[in-house]
Formats: C-alpha cells, sequence, structure tokens
C-alpha cells in the first residue's frame, strides 16, 4: 500500500524538524538543563547546549589551615544565556582539625557561576557525599584565582559556614582562599 504525499504530511514533517532544529541550537529560550513543567526528566539527565563563554578547570591540592587538606577538582563552564553546569569533587584527606579522622569524598554539581578576569566564584549542590553531616542536597559554595605566575588561590566548602544564608555565587562574597600547595586552575 502506497502513502500517498499530501500537504498535510509535508508540512507535518517541516514541523516536527523545525522542533527539533529549535531543541538542538537552544534558541527556545529555556535552559537545556531545566525539564519542562511536567516533563519528569531530571535535570541532570539533559544535556547542557550553548557554547562556553567562560570556564574554570583544573585540578589542585588546597591545605587550608593544619589538620584541614584535600584535593580538589573542578569542571565548569558558563554557557551562552547564563546557563552554569560542572561538577566539583572534593576529596577530603585531613580533617584532624575538626577531630574527624579518615578521607572523605564529595561529589557537586555546580549551577552556579561567576567570573571577574582570572577569578571565578561557583556554587551548587552536593549529589554524593560519604562525609558525616553532609547529605545530597545541601549547598556549597567557592572561589578559585588562577595567578599565571603560579601559586593560584582556592577556597571551596559547606555554604551555610562561610556565607550568610541565601548568598550564592552571583554576590562574589569574600571566602576564605589559601595558595594551593600544588596542582593548577584555569580561569577563562
Amino acid at each position: 500500500m502506497k502513502h500517498a504525499v499530501t500537504t498535510r504530511n509535508v508540512w507535518s514533517c517541516l514541523l516536527v524538524v523545525c522542533a527539533l532544529m529549535i531543541w538542538a541550537c537552544g534558541s527556545s529560550g529555556k535552559s537545556a538543563t531545566a525539564p519542562s513543567e511536567g516533563a519528569g526528566v531530571s535535570a541532570l539527565a539533559a544535556p547542557a547546549i550553548g557554547i562556553p563563554v567562560h570556564f574554570v578547570t583544573g585540578s589542585a591540592l588546597i591545605r587550608q589551615m593544619p589538620g584541614l587538606e584535600g584535593r580538589n577538582a573542578i569542571e565548569a563552564r558558563l554557557l551562552t544565556g547564563g546557563v552554569a553546569t560542572g561538577t566539583l569533587t572534593a576529596n577530603i584527606l585531613d580533617l584532624s582539625a575538626f577531630n574527624r579522622y579518615g578521607k572523605y569524598l564529595v561529589r557537586g554539581s555546580i549551577d552556579c557561576l561567576e567570573f571577574d578576569d582570572a577569578t571565578a566564584w561557583f556554587g551548587g549542590k552536593t549529589i554524593e557525599s560519604n562525609l558525616p553531616g553532609t547529605s545530597p542536597g545541601d549547598l556549597f559554595i567557592g572561589e578559585i584565582t588562577d595567578r599565571p605566575s603560579g601559586g593560584d588561590l582556592a577556597f571551596s566548602g559547606p555554604a551555610q559556614f562561610y556565607a550568610p544564608p541565601g548568598t550564592t555565587c552571583h554576590d562574589r562574597p569574600a571566602l576564605p582562599v589559601t595558595p594551593v600547595v600544588q596542582g593548577d586552575f584555569n580561569v577563562r
């Protein structure tokens, strides 16, 4: 049985193709990481669409004080339209300053980025943690300064301990950054 090509079929196909193109190009005006109402899709499952306008990447050992040391790795980008996406992984190596012994892992999803020359502020929510007293959904905040001569500055930690309630990275808070011990961050 053959199908007749009708104007209605052609227009239906064109509408489907146009809808797919709009979705793929991200020109719908909605964030590609935010599902539409009632979609029932996880925001983490949707790909981020857009061209990076800024990014912060790298990994470094950070010693904030004796008994508080960890290696942070970050990969985050600010896309056209202001959408921030990325991850932060903190491998806590020494927490003896707070009478905690052992190694801990905290991973977070970055949803906030601000840039000022070679400094980036970031924030987001914890998605995985084996650190007692933390759980998925906890907010974190941080700051990184990429110094070309070396000796980058960095900080990340639980937002409630370092910034007033409601503070986001958009506020560019003054955080207790310290020189990295080993490693490098790139802010562009």
